[in-house]
């Protein structure tokens, strides 16, 4: 590749400060230059200065843009590049654009190259850098100005009728959401179950990626469809009423016992056989709001439904942030003026933060803010015991590989879930506390990609993907495989209306239940 001159180039300094995110010009270097202009240069922009020249053929080119990330030495891409991906090692000037390193090789004072090239490269020399800093001197404030205005705008578009809801009375017609913000990151919603089909997120050199499980099409065949997976692993969906297991499916109120299916035996599991993720939710709202794009979605579900008693109203509300947060925000009203009932609610999103499809999620690090957690049975319900996590493989109070203990065969509850499936109890001031605080932090290493996870709810249950064998087709044609995905729910513990030490889930007639939870995306630079 030829460099000369003339070409687009991108000249700033090297931010040290934590969270100080400089977002650098980007101009059209002319031939020739001048060393005062250069001086001149090197005092606005700092003592560091960075350039990057690639051929312009004519000026509708693709600018290439950069920004600092609160990290000493590396750089994001945050426009859209030429060609390739890019990364940077300013520690040893080096740029990589797709397979060509740019290399600017400092003299010292001998003369000699300070560094070598160790692939096809082109060099950047002083006559090259002064061209690029006059031309920051006469540019930046009209560029600035120019990229400012052109930032993409937070959208919420609609895709109708894109599947059926063969599990409603009639059927229904299923519609896609396209939640977009400033920042690269995209959110599809299913009005299916509500589910949380793509959640699209860039990485530390940003390439974006699909880091939720899930399926292409709404209907289709037990392999690769919402719909048609009879035992449905509830990717993304909401759910309800009842998140997680009820020991038998039965549960007492008010001296009446009720039954609920026994869809995973001999356990009642997410709600029953057609719980919330199973109907096609009406929405309320679409549109921008404040905060960012916001899907507001409505479900009744009527007294009796899977053998819950009272009528309950839903509502919940997705909402994307420019800062790459999706919240959701639950809301449920008993309408019975005499029947109690119990509700328990979340989304039962899997995220793999390589990319759904590509790899396991065993060298991803996690860390919970549980120093307890709820002992199971062989049959996956809480003994009613808590129990502290240090000492066991369930310990996750420090950022730990998922996989560094997953395979320990001398601890019982593992063996009793094939991995993790278990409930945590995170770490509050006090039982009554309903603050928001941070439940969990998981991070790829490989990407740099982290998922922080906020809630005001007083557990999240961590589960593995252990049951996941090769025979679902997930969003991107690849099969999920054992350990392709996590779910972090965030909700009340299982089967807590068993038991009276457990935080209670009665919902009493006319009372409402409100709760959120923040899904914060965000990257790291490589260790």
């Amino acid at each position: 590749m030829a460099v000369d001159g003339a070409g687009y180039a991108v000249v700033g300094r090297i931010r040290r400060s934590a969270f100080d995110v400089a977002v650098l010009a980007e101009l059209v270097a002319p031939r020739g230059g001048s060393r005062a202009l250069l001086r001149r240069a090197i005092g606005l922009a700092g003592r560091a200065l960075v350039m990057i020249a690639l051929p312009a053929p004519d000026e509708r080119a693709t600018f290439l843009s950069l920004g600092f990330l609160p990290a000493p030495y590396t750089l994001r891409l945050l426009g859209k590049p030429l060609a390739g991906a890019l990364d940077a090692d300013l520690a040893a000037w080096r740029f990589t654009l797709g397979d060509t390193d740019f290399i600017w090789e400092p003299r010292d004072t001998r003369g000699a190259r300070a560094r070598r090239p160790s692939r096809r490269s082109v060099r950047f020399g002083p006559s090259l850098l002064a061209a690029g800093a006059a031309a920051i001197v006469a540019t930046m404030v009209s560029r600035a100005s120019a990229s400012s205005a052109n930032k993409r705008m937070p959208t919420i578009s609609k895709e109708a009728d894109v599947g059926t809801g063969t599990f409603d009375r009639p059927p229904k017609p299923v519609d896609r959401y396209t939640l977009t913000n400033r920042s690269d990151m995209s959110v599809k919603i299913l009005t299916y179950g509500g589910i949380l089909q793509e959640v699209n997120v860039p990485d530390r050199r940003h390439r974006v990626a699909n880091v939720t499980l899930g399926f292409a099409n709404v209907n289709g065949s037990s392999t690769d469809s919402y719909v048609g997976s009879g035992n449905s692993p509830y990717f993304g969906a909401l759910i309800g009423r009842y998140a997680n297991r009820i020991a038998n499916g039965q549960f007492s109120l008010d001296g009446t016992t009720y039954q609920l299916p026994i869809n995973n035996p001999p356990n009642s599991l997410h709600g029953g056989f057609f719980g919330f993720d199973k109907h096609v939710w009406d929405v309320v709202r679409a549109d921008v709001g404040p905060q960012g794009p916001e899907l507001e979605l409505h479900l009744l579900s009527r007294d009796g439904d899977q053998g819950f008693p009272a009528d309950l109203d839903v509502w919940v509300t997705y909402t994307l942030t420019d800062d790459n947060r999706i919240k959701i925000d639950y809301k449920a009203t008993n309408d019975s003026s005499t029947l109690c009932t119990i509700v328990n609610l979340t989304n039962h999103a899997c995220w793999n933060l390589h990319g759904e499809g590509t790899s396991d999620i065993y060298d991803h690090v996690l860390q919970l803010n549980a120093d307890q957690y709820t002992p199971i049975t062989s049959a996956l319900i809480p003994t009613g015991a808590i129990d502290p996590v240090a000492g066991t493989p369930l310990d996750f109070t420090k950022p730990t590989p998922i996989g560094e203990r997953i395979r320990d065969s001398g601890n019982q509850q593992m063996q009793f879930a094939r991995g993790y499936d278990h409930n945590f109890v995170l770490n509050r001031p006090s039982p009554t506390d309903t603050s928001t605080i941070w439940a969990a932090r998981v991070t790829d290493p490989a990407s740099g990609r982290t998922l922080t996870i906020s809630t005001d709810q007083p557990g999240i249950h961590f589960y593995s993907g252990n049951v996941l064998d090769g025979t679902l087709v997930g969003t991107g044609g690849n099969a999920y495989r054992q350990g392709d995905g996590l779910a972090l729910e965030t909700q009340h513990f299982p089967d807590s209306p068993n038991h009276s030490n457990f935080p209670s889930t009665v919902l009493g007639p006319g009372q409402t239940f409100q709760t959120h939870t923040i899904y914060a995306f965000s990257s790291s630079p490589r260790t």
